[in-house]
């Protein structure tokens, strides 16, 4: 999987990160960040195949053959990258486990036993 072999006019939009991504003790390689459109919000870089949006990472994955159920999680934690060695598919509950949605939070034990009591306190 090497980016010269993309297609030129993603190509032109990657640009190659300096130093190489280590993930349980392997190399990577780089994070190739994507400079064209993204979605606004999360940073996430799209593009369009066959007159249709998809992101980016998903893109690149399919290009090189590889599978792509679900979601994209990005082990180096870099929404624009779509070095299709960083981007593992999960299934959305996944993808939001391992992320930093509120839900998922530790609570802080004084807050817990105050919600608790708000529950009680209202029937739920």
């Amino acid at each position: 999987m090497q980016i010269e072999n993309l297609p030129e006019r993603w190509r032109r939009r990657i640009v190659v990160a300096d130093t190489s991504f280590f993930f349980r003790g392997e190399d990577l390689g780089p994070c190739w960040n994507w400079q064209g459109w993204n979605n606004g919000g999360s940073g996430h870089g799209k593009t369009r195949v066959g007159g249709k949006a998809v992101y980016i990472y998903r893109a690149v994955r399919i290009f090189f053959g590889l599978p792509m159920p679900g979601v994209g999680d990005h082990l180096c934690e870099n929404p624009p990258c779509c070095n299709p060695r960083h981007v593992e598919p999960v299934t959305i509950g996944e993808n939001t486990r391992r992320g930093n949605a509120v839900l998922f939070q530790p609570v802080d034990p004084e807050e817990a036993a105050r919600m608790q009591q708000w529950r009680e306190d209202w029937g739920y």
